[in-house]
């Protein structure tokens, strides 16, 4: 099949149980294969969707690399949610002021940015593809130093 997207990519390639990426996150080595990160891609598509995201909203992604960031992106791709990127060692400010300016639906987060407060959804990158994994009632305080298992 001609690739003439990345969408035709993306089903193309992410068929296959190949290694994808391994990742060291300090303690050990994860495998991520291609099939896993499709079906973690398509469940935050439906998140996406189900928290009403429509084609062409933006959503921050504001994290260091990681596979998770890989995944949000494709869930967004497969939605038609724009993403916006912003470099992890930016400051919470400049972050902000992004999202205020292309009018962010939700905020995606990794583990090493710093706190912030904000009135729009954030998700948190270690827990994307699952539920209930993003913090509303508004407004929210991204602190880093809390763990998914605490109230935010």
């Amino acid at each position: 099949m001609a690739r003439r997207t990345l969408i035709d990519f993306f089903a193309d390639v992410f068929a296959g149980s190949r290694e994808f990426v391994i990742y060291d996150d300090g303690y050990r080595a994860w495998t991520q294969r291609y099939a896993g990160v499709a079906d973690a891609s398509r469940r935050v598509a439906d998140r996406l969707r189900e928290t009403g995201l429509q084609p062409g909203d933006k959503v921050v992604i504001w994290s260091e690399n990681r596979p998770d960031w890989i995944i949000a992106l494709w869930g967004c791709l497969l939605e038609q949610v724009v993403v916006v990127p912003i470099d992890y060692r930016a400051s919470a400010d400049f972050m902000l002021r992004v999202a205020d300016i292309v009018d962010a639906r939700l905020i995606a987060v990794g583990e090493t940015v710093p706190a912030f407060e904000t009135t729009r959804p954030v998700w948190y990158l270690d827990a994307i593809d699952q539920r209930p994994a993003f913090s509303d009632p508004r407004p929210t305080t991204h602190d880093p130093r809390t763990t998914n298992d605490e109230p935010r």
